[in-house]
């Protein structure tokens, strides 16, 4: 079943350090107290403006996130600004052995990491996405197969995501294949998916 991912109707804006999705009028008031406008409130009533959050990176996928399906998880991936920074946000989509080595892979003073010379949910540094959509290859127990096809500055991409079920019934990425840099676990030096035994 291929399923089109759009959230018709809602935008996503930061407010403090999160990110909000909201329909169009809530929109305007985001947009309104970002300008320096006084806060406004669903009755129209001025408050005063809250004070600015302290500056740190946001955690956009917060802890109680359950993914009831593999898709639900690879969906949320997409709907990020941006790949996964921060740990808990790497913990909170990834299979353990994977989030570990992704945050491992992130701390290098060195030189740029593996994983994150780029976005890896389009596998490209640069983009221009569209007709992005979602189909379900192969999900049953424990494991999961979501492909992800779209198009890059007009050029047909698929982006392969194996998964695997913590209990009760959360999904986590396991892995992220990519026609460039093949499997990202590989790439991490990680053993293949299916002998990992820690979701």
């Amino acid at each position: 079943m291929v399923e089109k991912l759009s959230p018709v109707g809602f935008s996503g804006f930061w407010v403090g350090d999160k990110l909000k999705w909201a329909g169009a009028g809530t929109l305007a008031l985001a947009v309104l107290a970002a300008c320096g406008a006084p806060h406004m409130t669903a009755s129209s009533k001025a408050v005063s403006p809250r004070p600015a959050p302290a500056k740190v990176a946001p955690s956009i996928a917060p802890s109680a996130m359950i993914f009831s399906t593999p898709r639900d998880a690879v969906a949320a991936l997409y709907r990020l600004p941006s790949i996964p920074v921060t740990p808990a946000d790497k913990q909170r989509f990834f299979s353990v052995d994977m989030a570990a080595a992704l945050i491992k892979d992130s701390d290098r003073d060195d030189e740029v990491g593996v994983a994150n010379d780029g976005d890896y949910r389009y596998d490209a540094q640069d983009f221009r996405i569209a007709g992005l959509h979602m189909e379900a290859v192969g999900v049953g127990g424990e494991a999961g197969t979501i492909r992800v096809a779209f198009r890059n500055f007009g050029k047909p991409q698929t982006v392969s995501y194996d998964l695997c079920r913590r209990r009760p019934g959360d999904w986590r990425i396991r892995d992220v294949v990519t026609p460039s840099g093949g499997s990202l676990r590989k790439l991490l030096g990680l053993p293949a998916g299916a002998q990992s035994k820690d979701c």
